[in-house]
């Protein structure tokens, strides 16, 4: 045999009414949350200003002539790789010289970047709203809605009897 014990009261009836209630204090509820503020960090930087130089520059082919034929001088048994090395040394040096680009000044330009921090904000939740009925009887309940003192809301009080 069980024996099953409650520790809850079992009331066999119940009595809703409604009262009129006037409210006596309102109390905001608070909800601390995370918020992401965006702000821009700014600086100035100097930007170079070029031009394509699509000339072909006499000192570059020279340069290159020099050097190309100083390493054709310098592979052993080749009779002619002064002249080779210079023909294709200053090739090189013209290619090099049309492909460049020349400096012709600079400029300022703000860039900027965006970035978060996070800070904590306080948001209304809800509210506490206390009240008082007709029998002064005290209260308080939770609501969406901000009432203001001396609101008049209906209440549902429901009573249980044993």
């Amino acid at each position: 045999m069980f024996l099953i014990l409650s520790l809850f009261p079992h009331y066999s009836k119940s009595n809703t009414n409604y009262t009129l209630s006037t409210v006596t204090k309102v109390e905001p509820i608070f909800l601390s949350v995370k918020k992401n503020q965006p702000y821009e960090i700014c600086k100035s930087v100097t930007v170079p200003i070029t031009e394509n130089n699509n000339k072909v520059s006499p000192g570059d082919v020279v340069k290159g002539g020099i050097i190309g034929g100083i390493i054709g001088n310098n592979i052993p048994g080749e009779k002619n790789g002064g002249k080779i090395g210079a023909f294709i040394g200053a090739i090189i040096g013209a290619e090099k010289s049309k492909n460049s680009e020349k400096l012709i000044g600079s400029r300022e330009e703000k860039h900027c970047l965006t970035e978060f921090s996070t800070k904590d904000q306080l948001i209304i939740k809800g509210y506490n709203i206390h009240y008082k009925d007709m029998n002064n009887n005290t209260g308080s309940i939770e609501s969406l809605k901000p009432y203001k003192i001396g609101d008049k809301i209906e209440i549902i009080v429901t009573t249980y009897l044993e």
